[in-house]
């Protein structure tokens, strides 16, 4: 029987890791885009789902085009964000509001979300920003407009319908963020989807991130974050 000589061995015995290794780092890419994967079908919105849908618990960073950053260094990429003819649309509610006034400014916990808003914003190649005519939500659109050097665009909260099929009409691949209330901003995603899926928001909850992409109304994606 042939003798392998050191030198051989040696070689021999890093092939083998090398393939070992490979086979390890191709097990954990293809985990990770399956774990990917599952999330984002758990955030997509069921059809058949009423009241709130499942959502992610980390706080979203910044978004870029396609992808999400989150708080904790993880991102997200969403392919179907950029799919040709689809318009995707960022909802919130307005920032912290002052209590017990008609018609209220931000605190100064709200202006600081308003801030920290646009910054999770500045690379979403916005086109458009929309506000109701109230304070507190014009105030919350604030840096983000400023962000982007472009003026605010109203919306009557009384008419979302209309609203969400306006927004539908000519070009497509529009990208907007939509300021509203605890009550409109659910409302008109439900509009977008062409069915009552999403409740009113809690009167404490300031959080909340809807990501709509919609081909037409009554055919669209909807993910839920919180920032």
């Amino acid at each position: 029987m042939k003798i392998l000589k050191p030198i051989s061995l040696f070689i021999i015995l890093i092939g083998i890791t090398i393939i070992y290794s490979c086979k390890e780092n191709s097990s954990s890419v293809a985990k990770g885009e399956k774990e990917q994967a599952e999330l984002i079908k758990k955030l997509k919105n069921r059809p058949d789902q009423m009241g709130s849908p499942s959502k992610s618990n980390k706080l979203v960073k910044e978004i870029y085009e396609n992808t999400v950053k989150f708080t904790d260094g993880t991102q997200m990429m969403l392919p179907f964000l950029k799919k040709k003819g689809t318009n995707v649309f960022f909802l919130v509610r307005h920032a912290e509001k002052m209590p017990n006034q008609d018609n209220p400014d931000l605190t100064n916990a709200g202006k600081e979300r308003a801030t920290n808003l646009s910054l999770l914003l500045r690379n979403a190649d916005l086109d458009n920003i929309y506000s109701t005519d109230t304070k507190r939500t014009l105030q919350t659109a604030l840096p983000t407009l400023q962000a982007y050097g472009i003026k605010k665009d109203s919306y009557e909260a009384n008419q979302l319908k209309q609203f969400a099929q306006d927004l539908m009409k000519g070009s497509k691949g529009k990208r907007a963020l939509i300021v509203g209330h605890s009550n409109t901003t659910p409302n008109l995603v439900n509009h977008f989807k062409g069915k009552q899926v999403y409740k009113n928001i809690d009167e404490k909850d300031y959080g909340k991130l809807y990501i709509v992409a919609a081909e037409a109304v009554g055919k669209a994606e909807v993910l839920e974050f919180n920032y």
